[in-house]
């Protein structure tokens, strides 16, 4: 049995008729999730170790994310990995298997045109999933959804800053969730350049939104729409890491896997994906002027989980991608009247410090 394997963990492997002593850890992703990969009867499965029970279904919802929207992508027939077992008592959801040949992994070994079908099928269900999937979705079934509106964008950016520019949490902060940290570590600060470039962050958000506070344009958005969320199986494409999908700006989902931190693809491959993302109702122009405050944002949100990441969780492998999410922002928002301010606040905060 691998090190650390929760025994209700080993428990529930052995109800599916597999054997703990066959386990292997995977690579993980950001959370608190652990993977393993179990070998029986010459086949592999992965088993999902949430950490903790699962909670049960309450009138006919799905109280468990990846659960809601794993059938949620299936009745969308996006490729997704099958749920084979759930096991809510041991926090334990076992899924098929397969593989774990990331998109980044073939870019960075082959190049990014080797993987141009691979991303032309991510476009394909990226669309699918903003149009089909937005007119199906009803939000009675998704209580817990928090949709990407310009006030949920914004305290995505204290993040950022906070972590971004080292400023110190209050004692009565430290044990809030992330996000409420860094808002009430902004709300203690009295640095005019963290005051000031906070404001132009917020109004980055409301941008995004056609500056307006309420939100335009909201689509079903992945929310980490990228390469490292993106398995090669055979010819196809499989997604993963799909539990926070939610409503968002209907640009969302490609800039993530347009401007990618992770990847950088050549010039046709991004016109490509913009053009399949493009919304029937919007010129090629208008797109365009859309985008680029949507890109923004997401890669300045990405840049604040990676500071978070490497700084406050000690995972410092993700500060590799902290001046590259920021340089490529900083590109994007090459047409946003107050771009250079706020770089220059930021310099003068120590947030492009990476």
């Amino acid at each position: 049995m691998i090190p650390g394997m929760r025994e209700p963990v080993a428990e529930a492997l052995r109800a599916w008729g597999l054997e703990p002593r066959d386990a292997t850890l995977l690579a993980g992703d950001a959370s608190t999730r652990r993977y393993l990969r179990v070998r029986a009867r010459g086949t592999t499965h992965v088993v999902m170790d949430c950490g903790a029970p699962l909670a049960a279904q309450h009138q006919g919802i799905e109280p468990v994310a990846f659960l809601r929207w794993q059938r949620f992508y299936r009745e969308l027939s996006i490729r997704v990995p099958e749920v084979r077992g759930v096991d809510r008592a041991a926090g334990a959801i076992l899924l098929e298997d397969l593989g774990d040949v990331l998109v980044q992994d073939r870019v960075e070994s082959a190049g990014a045109s080797s993987c141009a079908p691979a991303y032309a099928r991510a476009a394909e269900w990226g669309v699918h999933l903003a149009r089909t999937g937005t007119d199906r979705f009803d939000p009675v079934s998704c209580p817990d959804e928090d949709p990407l509106t310009p006030q949920r964008l914004a305290i995505e950016m204290d993040l950022f800053l906070v972590h971004a520019a080292r400023v110190p949490l209050p004692q009565d902060a430290a044990a809030l969730p992330p996000l409420r940290a860094a808002a009430a570590a902004l709300d203690a600060s009295d640095d005019d350049a963290l005051r000031d470039a906070r404001a132009l962050l917020h109004r980055l958000c409301a941008d995004v939104h056609g500056g307006d506070e309420e939100p335009r344009g909201m689509t079903l958005c992945h929310r980490d729409y990228h390469a490292r969320n993106l398995l090669l199986v055979g010819d196809d494409v499989a997604v993963i890491d799909f539990q926070d999908t939610r409503r968002g700006p209907r640009a969302y989902d490609l800039a993530s896997l347009a401007w990618d931190p992770y990847v950088t693809l050549p010039p046709p491959m991004i016109a490509s994906l913009v053009e399949a993302f493009r919304p029937e109702d919007a010129s090629a122009a208008e797109w365009d002027v859309e985008i680029a405050p949507c890109a923004g944002q997401r890669l300045i949100k990405a840049a604040g989980s990676y500071a978070w990441l490497s700084r406050a969780r000690g995972q410092e492998r993700y500060a590799q991608w902290l001046a590259p999410a920021l340089a490529r922002a900083h590109e994007r928002l090459a047409s946003w009247p107050a771009r250079d301010g706020l770089w220059a606040l930021l310099r003068e905060a120590g947030a492009l410090d990476a």
